[in-house]
């Protein structure tokens, strides 16, 4: 089934242009090796591939018309079940959303069923990573944040559960799960709802905290990461 999907994929993916679109370092001729990369039955080659793209297709949170490109296949890898580093194309996809570029904001908005249908995924880091990617699908809230409301009652990975504490807090319009603060739930979870919900997001430092934080945290871990394959060349300007 694995290479079935994969070879679908990649008959659609050797069609684009990739030559002629640009990323921070230049050609982005590389971005079909790299989403390749991404699922490759070796964890250390699915790394490099991720930080590759990271680093220069979607380089310090910014989107090119390489990275829009890349939008349709990132999802076919995350939609296809048994396909593995599912949960850090998830991330990298929420990132993307993340970026303020209103075109690819709306393509991973857009895939909002996708993302609520891996919350069913026998792999936590799958679980987790569709919940990075919905926190960012605030448009489509009122389908979220009853979902995870009913999956908090199921969900056995204590992680994922708090991720969807403040995932549901973040984008809930009605005061955030407070069924979760009147006793529901473990300590965890209780102390996840305390720090995401409504004015105390705010520390004492006046310093935002919460999952808008924690993507700007990942985003910041990915950039210190060195770009495999390159010099010491730096990023060119984006256009």
């Amino acid at each position: 089934m694995r290479r079935d999907i994969m070879t679908g994929m990649f008959d659609e993916l050797d069609g684009v242009p990739w030559a002629s679109f640009e990323h921070a370092y230049g050609s982005a001729a590389e971005v079909p090796e790299l989403l390749r990369g991404m699922v490759s039955a070796d964890e250390d080659e699915r790394e490099i591939a991720l930080d590759g793209f990271f680093m220069a297709v979607h380089h310090q949170g910014d989107v090119y018309d390489c990275t829009r490109a890349a939008i349709p296949f990132l999802l076919e890898i995350v939609d296809a079940g048994g396909v593995p580093g599912r949960g850090g194309v998830l991330e990298l996809l929420g990132s993307i959303g993340d970026s303020g570029d209103a075109p690819a904001t709306a393509a991973v908005v857009a895939a909002t069923p996708v993302f609520l249908g891996l919350l069913g995924d026998p792999d936590p880091e799958v679980r987790g990573g569709a919940l990075r990617a919905l926190a960012v699908c605030g448009a489509r809230s009122s389908e979220i944040v009853p979902t995870l409301r009913r999956l908090l009652a199921d969900e056995p990975d204590a992680g994922v559960r708090r991720a969807a504490v403040e995932v549901a807090a973040e984008l809930a319009t009605d005061g955030g799960p407070t069924e979760i603060l009147d006793g529901t739930g473990d300590p965890g979870s209780r102390l996840a709802a305390l720090t995401a919900r409504g004015p105390e997001r705010l520390g004492a430092r006046g310093r935002a905290d919460g999952p808008a934080r924690a993507r700007a945290d990942r985003r910041a871990g990915r950039r210190r990461r060195a770009r495999p394959g390159r010099g010491t060349s730096g990023p060119r300007r984006r256009h």
